[in-house]
């Protein structure tokens, strides 16, 4: 009943191409879209290259998040509070076993745990290349919330999610995402703002 696509080998030329595959060398893929791969580095860097054409592009540094700082080159500390604010509103509700009434002060995770964890997907836009794109971030479960960045506000931004991001894609112009809680979520950029809200649509 399944046919699955046979695997395929990917063999660069003697430019630009093999000079993006052995960049790559070492990163983890986080998302594709339109020939378009993401990864992640070592050090938690996110960079966006497209193998067939041998460009690419640095996406912005996760710590363009204002609560979520490098320390000493090697860690990525959350201050909680602010994250909560923006993922819930408020303190996270009692029923939340991921967060619990009473949430820590700070969440740290070293570089290599940010791609293992931290980092779930990256979805990007329709077409995307350098300066001219945007990108959803979405979190492990237990952060939940999605972040997202385009070209012409190349900074992280967290947005509102109570329920948390489960998967997305981009269609239309638009993401979508479902909820662990199954809902159906349209997000839509605020020119005046730059922030992404969400809206139920299913």
């Amino acid at each position: 009943m399944l046919r699955p696509e046979p695997p395929c080998l990917f063999l660069p030329g003697e430019t630009e191409e093999k000079a993006t595959v052995l960049a790559m060398l070492g990163h983890v893929v986080i998302g594709s879209n339109d020939g378009w791969l993401v990864t992640a580095d070592e050090q938690g860097g996110l960079r966006m290259a497209n193998p067939a054409t041998g460009a690419r592009a640095d996406l912005p540094a996760i710590t363009t998040i204002p609560f979520l700082n490098l320390v000493g080159g090697r860690w990525f500390c959350l201050d909680v509070e602010p994250f909560v604010q923006i993922r819930f509103g408020g303190p996270p509700p009692p029923e939340d076993k991921d967060w619990g009434t009473i949430p820590r002060r700070t969440s740290t995770l070293t570089a290599a745990q940010m791609r293992q964890s931290f980092y779930r997907k990256i979805v990007l836009s329709a077409s995307p290349r350098p300066g001219s794109y945007a990108a959803m971030l979405i979190t492990d479960r237990q952060i939940g919330a999605p972040a997202f960045a385009t070209a012409e506000a190349p900074a992280w931004r967290m947005a509102h999610s109570p329920e948390g991001v489960e998967d997305a894609i981009h269609h239309d112009g638009r993401f979508y995402s479902i909820t662990y809680a199954g809902r159906v979520e349209a997000w839509q950029r605020r020119d005046e703002t730059g922030e992404f809200t969400s809206q139920v649509v299913a």
